[in-house]
Formats: structure tokens, sequence, C-alpha cells
């Protein structure tokens, strides 16, 4: 037979023994054609790679939602594919892994071989993060919704309000409302209608601005586009330099430089005054109050000294934020053995409460302590969190030791070790990040006898993937009002539906020390050195 000649027959016997319906005689003749027909074996092979891969698609909800096409978002839609759709192609598509029902032996260790094992679909990319915005109304549902959210959707219709957004590549776009942009990549964009005010970086590459009439590409550049209703396009450059390639010029274009503006309407060019009162070159005033509840420190703890607690009280019940004592294990009321140390300070000046003594020091006879959130991280909604603590290794064990120390979110609902978001220090003395199975790294190594203040922010997100940036300061560092852009670490895009409810301490063969725990809902909140410590709500030691 054939591969031309394959027909209605051969499918129905795919279907019936897919949906466990087949006659043993049906099983015996399609065990026939198989064995002994090298081009229906490749039509099996074809059908069990598909089938495979939505199968796995199928075990990954988010991604189902997020990237699978809507014929194949419910199990049962592909199910009646099958069902009923023998005579097209869909049957290839949704066949079924027949070979554990259907073939001897021999032939299904050839098709173990021979199966490719398909890879579930990528998360989509991020490009860009919203900064800043005030008043902004957006004309669709996957636009923004709070700041510090990463975007997921490249297309933005802005109706009002101002809005800030840095690319990847370090570029800033201030746009105003009504505007209708396009993020084409980190490196350029498409700007329908609307106003937009660009800020160079050092390190980006020329960032191009596509509009109806020309190409922006700055030079180290500040500068403001318009584009009306018409297509016409103004360019007005306060800082550097551009250039300019009109859509019908084939050449490298005209530069721009600094002071100048010119307007381009159809085959016209003309020079008109600069106005840089035309354009809003950063979000101004104050911002309407997010739909999202994300102002707040979540938890603290400053392992304050011992004296300045109420009576009654010890480190493991000190902080704020916290549902339960620091303790040795996820189950059970044994406190953590971990030290605490009054004399010990490991912030900075500039950075942590001057006034602040004490610290938690962890070894290897004292390398655990577990603090249940009493508002967890959840990684099912849209949000963004922030983690700090001061981080440092006392000292460097012998060469070849395991010596690692890391705090890290857990699940107390998932299986230890499966759902985790790791911050710390490996055994090489590298930054580390983890993510569930991603482990990153980044070099040079941190020094031991020096603290550092670590910094991880979360996105979150209900449909879209989930990422996690972190950054490790030195005390040599500048403390920043505003987000990094460079992080030390940034996890892939990945979807994560866990609620982190525990904290945990951990070290292995060394000696750490670990100061000023702080969880918070925004960046404001993470970096407020003045919270009221007063406002403490320390729980007497049970």
């Amino acid at each position: 037979m054939s591969r031309k000649e394959f027909g209605v027959p051969f499918y129905e016997l795919l279907v019936a023994v897919r949906e466990g319906v087949s006659t043993p005689q049906q099983e015996q003749k399609l065990e026939q054609i198989l064995l002994s027909d090298p081009e229906a074996r490749q039509a099996y092979y074809e059908a069990t790679d598909i089938d495979q891969g939505l199968t796995e698609i199928a075990t990954f909800p988010r991604q189902l939602t997020s990237v699978a096409p809507p014929a194949l978002r419910e199990h049962s839609r592909w199910r009646t594919l099958v069902r009923y759709g023998a005579i097209a192609v869909a049957s290839l598509a949704i066949g079924a892994a027949l070979e554990w029902l259907i073939v001897s032996m021999p032939l299904r260790d050839q098709l173990v071989q021979r199966q490719r094992i398909a890879a579930t679909a990528s998360p989509p990319q991020f490009v860009a993060t919203l900064v800043r915005s005030t008043d902004c109304t957006w004309a669709h549902e996957k636009s923004p919704l709070f700041e510090g959210q990463r975007l997921l959707s490249k297309d933005l219709q802005l109706n009002e309000g101002v809005a800030e957004f840095r690319l990847d590549s370090g570029i800033r776009l201030v746009l105003e409302g009504p505007s209708k942009l396009k993020i084409n990549s980190a490196g350029s964009a498409f700007l329908e209608f609307g106003k937009i005010v660009l800020h160079g970086h050092e390190l980006a590459d020329g960032f191009e601005l596509i509009t109806p009439q020309a190409t922006l590409i700055d030079v180290g550049t500040e500068y403001g586009a318009s584009v009306d209703r018409d297509s016409n396009v103004e360019l007005h450059v306060f800082q550097g330099s551009v250039r300019v390639k009109r859509t019908s010029d084939e050449g490298h274009g005209d530069m721009v430089e600094e002071g100048g503006a010119r307007r381009f309407s159809g085959e016209s060019t003309v020079d008109v005054p600069l106005r840089p009162g035309l354009f809003q070159r950063e979000v101004p005033g104050q911002r309407k109050q997010s739909s999202i509840t994300r102002d707040g420190l979540m938890a603290f703890d400053g392992f304050r000294t011992s004296d300045e607690l109420p009576a009654g009280t010890t480190w493991h019940s000190n902080g704020t934020g916290w549902s339960e004592n620091w303790k040795a294990a996820r189950h059970g009321d044994t406190l953590s053995k971990a030290l605490f140390d009054p004399l010990l300070k490991l912030h900075w000046d500039q950075v942590g409460d001057k006034k602040m003594t004490g610290a938690l020091r962890l070894g290897p006879n004292r390398k655990v302590a577990r603090r249940v959130l009493e508002h967890p991280i959840r990684m099912d909604t849209n949000a963004i969190y922030y983690i700090s603590f001061f981080f440092q290794k006392m000292a460097n064990a012998p060469r070849g030791t395991t010596q690692y120390g890391s705090v890290s979110l857990r699940s107390s609902t998932g299986a230890p070790g499966t759902q985790r978001m790791v911050f710390g220090m490996s055994s090489e003395r590298m930054p580390i990040l983890v993510h569930n199975e991603q482990q990153l790294s980044a070099a040079p190594p941190l020094q031991a006898g020096k603290p550092y203040l670590y910094v991880a922010k979360i996105i979150s997100g209900e449909n879209a993937p989930d990422q996690i940036q972190m950054r490790v300061f030195s005390s040599d560092e500048a403390w920043l009002e505003q987000e990094p852009h460079v992080w030390t670490c940034v996890s892939s895009p990945a979807f994560d539906d866990a609620v982190f409810d525990e904290l945990v301490l951990y070290v292995e063969g060394a000696e750490y020390a670990v100061d000023e725990i702080r969880v918070a809902s925004s960046w404001q909140a993470l970096i407020n050195r003045d919270w009221p410590l007063a406002t403490e709500e320390a729980a007497p030691q049970e």
C-alpha cells in the first residue's frame, strides 16, 4: 500500500485504537500494516509526534491559555476532532501514542527510538518595563496594569495620560496619550500616531523609531517625535543628534543635530522652530491609585538587640508581617538554632538604620531558619513583589568544601524542592538565582567578610509568564532611588502558579550572616529605610 493510498480505513484504525474502542482484529490489522509498510510507519511517526506535543501542552494550562490556538484550548475540543475528523488532516495531528497498545516489543523499541520528543512552547519574551505612569487609560485588555510590570503585549494604545517605558536595551520612552505604539523589539518601535520622547542610553545601539514618513535613529539622543492623524511627522532634537531616513529614500539618511527640528509631510521636508514645550519629557505629577494594592511593606525583620525588644520576646518572634516564629523545620514547633549576634551589623549607614544593631548567624550546626509570611507571594496573580536582605559569608571554608548559603522562598503546599525561589552564594562565592528548574549564577565572585545587599524583583502574572530579577549591591555602590536597569541575574520568563508562603534561611559547610530582611510590594516600600520600627508587633515566644 503506497502512502498516497492511505485513506479513511487506515486513519479509522488509528482513531479506534486511540479511543479504546478497537477490536482485537482491528489492532492486529493495524499492527500488520505498521510492520510491513515503511510509509505507514512514517505516517504513524508523524501522528505520534504531534499527539505527544499536544499532550504535553495540555499538561501546562497556562502555556495553553497564552499561546495555543483557540481550537486546542480545551481537551474535549481536540478529542471531538479525533472522534469526528478521521477523514481530515486533523486526525493526524491528534493521533495517539499507539505503540504501547498495538505493536510487539521489537517494533515498539524502534518506534521509541524514532519518536521525536516534542518541546513545549516557549513563553513569550519580554522587551520592556513600565517604569512610571500618570493618569493613564489604555485601550486594550492586555495593556500594562501597574508600574514595574514587564511588557508581554507589544501593542500599546494610550488614550490619555503619560507613561514611561524602559526597554531592555536601556532606552527610555515617554509616551503621551492619545498615542499608538508598537514595540517591535528592544531596539525598534513603530509610532502610528501620538507623541513620544526618547531618552538614549550610552550602551544601546541606535534605536529605530519608525513613523509613517521616516525612520528616526538616535545617536546618544534625547528627542521628541509626534505623528498626527494625517501621518505628518515632527522631530525635535533636544540633545545629541538623530539620523533620519525617509521612507522613500534608499540612502543613509540626513542628520538632525541638537537644537534642530523638522517636519515631514508627504514628499516635503521643512525646518521648523524647536519647541521643547510641545512634549512631556518626563512623567509628571501624582499618579492614579492602582487597582492592585501594592504600596506596602509586607514583612520585615531587622534582628534587633534583645534589650530593645518587649519583655518575654526573643529574636525568634521579632519583626512584623510573620505568622510564626523562626523555626528549625517546615513542620513542628522546634525553634531555630541559628545564633543571634546582638553586636553584628551588616547594613551600611547610607542604607540601613544607623541605630540598629544585631544580625543572625547561621553555620554548619545551626544552619536552618524558616518563617511563614502573613501575606504570601502569589505567582498566580498580576503583581510585583520585592525582597531584600543583607548577606555576608563570614569566612571561607577549605577549598573543595561545600560552602553554600541562601535565602529562599518556598511553598508549604508543594513537595520539598519542587517550587522554590533561591537567592544566595554558591560554594565558589558566585551570586546565584534559582527559580524552580532554572539555575543562574554570575561572576565575579563575592568576597568573604564583606556584606552585600541582595535585592530581587519578582514579576508574577495570572495569564503571563513570570520573571525574577536579582541585583547584588556592594557597600561602595550608590543606593538607587529607582529600580536598577542592570541586574546581576535575570531568569527566563516561565510559568509558575506557586504560592510562596515560607521564607527559609539555609547554609551548608560555612558560616553566613543575614540582616534586615524585607518583603515589599513596591520599590518605594523596599527602599524606605525610615520605616517606623516602633510599629513592629513582636509576639511573645511560644
